[in-house]
């Protein structure tokens, strides 16, 4: 009895040991699990955790969507600029020709103003124009034997010196064809090209002084023949445009024949001047070259 009562004991006190030291752990693991009502109270922000993170990820990949579209657009458009750029017709200028003026320009300008001397014609200088290099004015309007008569327009008529020598040169074979006076509407004008009835964006050889308009012929009888009515008629205006295409001191003569749109009542004699190599200019050239120009244009617009 003795012996049942101290293993009894015995197994009581070890209970006890295990209990003392099971304890802080047990209390640690309490601790450690939440309960039910916390984990309800903890779920909601976890919850908005999740969604503000979604939320950001979303604004982020479409932030990124929408630079890359920016850089598309971008791109599409500097590729439209180098097309257009590409197609851009060059100016209607002689070859080698720019604006403003370069040195082998002017020395050109020059021989051409010897050789209209050599020819016989009285000229003077004129006023400078906007595109004309060597501006020049005829007061006879006398080339030859051949006369330039204004239809309505009152002197003095500006243009570029390479007409004068080519309407010079040409006097003769026009004396020929039997065609005495041209009278013309317009010689210098700053305007733009009109081929078909349509206004293109290219300057006309007009805006160079490189051009004239003739309305109407009188030949070496005295008869008045007008190209809008006697064009398809009378031999003489088509036997001029001939002559003049032979010559090869113009460019394709526009009548109403190759251009009934624009050229329907007169024929477009454009001077044809000789090849120049075009002069580079520096960079640094070029940006002075503009400052300058800005500079008169300020001038021009100060009242």
């Amino acid at each position: 009895m003795l012996v049942g009562m101290r293993t009894v004991r015995r197994l009581q006190v070890a209970a006890l040991v295990v209990c003392l030291v099971c304890l802080p752990h047990r209390s640690a693991v309490a601790e450690a699990a939440p309960t039910s009502s916390e984990e309800a109270a903890k779920a909601p922000k976890n919850a908005k955790r999740r969604t503000t993170s979604v939320r950001k990820s979303k604004t982020k990949r479409k932030l990124a969507r929408r630079r890359r579209a920016r850089k598309r657009r971008a791109a599409r458009k500097r590729t439209a600029r180098a097309r257009k750029t590409r197609r851009k017709k060059r100016a209607n200028r002689p070859s080698g020709w720019q604006w403003p003026p370069t040195e082998a320009m002017r020395e050109q300008g020059k021989v051409c103003l010897k050789t209209l001397t050599e020819l016989g014609v009285s000229w003077k200088r004129a006023r400078h124009r906007k595109g004309v290099t060597t501006p020049i004015v005829v007061p006879s309007l006398t080339f030859n034997e051949v006369v330039l008569a204004p239809t309505f327009r009152k002197p003095p008529f500006v243009m570029d010196c390479h007409l004068a020598v080519a309407l010079t040169k040409a006097a003769p074979q026009i004396e020929a064809a039997g065609v005495s006076e041209l009278r013309f509407s317009s010689i210098y004008s700053y305007r733009k090209v009109k081929v078909g009835g349509i206004e293109k964006n290219t300057l006309s050889r007009h805006s160079y002084g490189l051009a004239v308009d003739v309305y109407q012929v009188r030949d070496d009888k005295g008869e008045v023949f007008v190209v809008e009515d006697d064009y398809r008629d009378d031999a003489v205006i088509q036997k001029l445009e001939d002559v003049l295409n032979q010559t090869g001191l113009f460019r394709l003569v526009l009548s109403p024949a190759n251009d009934p749109k624009s050229h329907s009542d007169h024929l477009h004699l454009e001077a044809r001047v000789a090849k120049l190599r075009k002069e580079r200019v520096s960079k640094r050239r070029r940006r002075k070259r503009l400052a300058r120009k800005r500079r008169a244009q300020r001038k021009s617009r100060k009242p």
